[in-house]
């Protein structure tokens, strides 16, 4: 009994950590480029949570964790937006090792 638990925590931790971070890139995306009240309205849009939805199906599927998380909020600077992620001097090898499964979600999904 508690091996099944351990194991529905554990999806559940990967499940929640890739939801939110599907969740912050497509809020990054917006809150970057639209005043908060037009942010905030696309993303209640149903086509908007296909897109978010999308990207955590695919970041699960690539084992994303809560380490994972706590390391693309760190890179950008807390906000989810990808563009900061260029203003720290980081090579490209250390981007993709880093953030790989995010672009190649976002890239898939949007």
């Amino acid at each position: 009994m508690l091996l099944v638990t351990a194991v529905i925590v554990a999806c559940s931790n990967a499940d929640a950590s890739s939801a939110v971070t599907a969740e912050k890139v497509v809020e990054g995306l917006f809150k970057a480029k639209e005043d908060p009240a037009t942010a905030e309205l696309l993303l209640r849009q149903p086509e908007v949570r296909m897109v978010i939805q999308c990207i955590a199906d695919h970041l699960d599927m690539q084992g994303w964790s809560m380490s994972n998380h706590e390391e693309f909020m760190r890179l950008t600077d807390s906000t989810g937006d990808l563009s900061r992620i260029y203003t720290l001097g980081l090579s490209d090898s250390e981007i993709e090792r880093k953030l790989g499964p995010v672009f190649m979600a976002s890239g898939d999904c949007m």
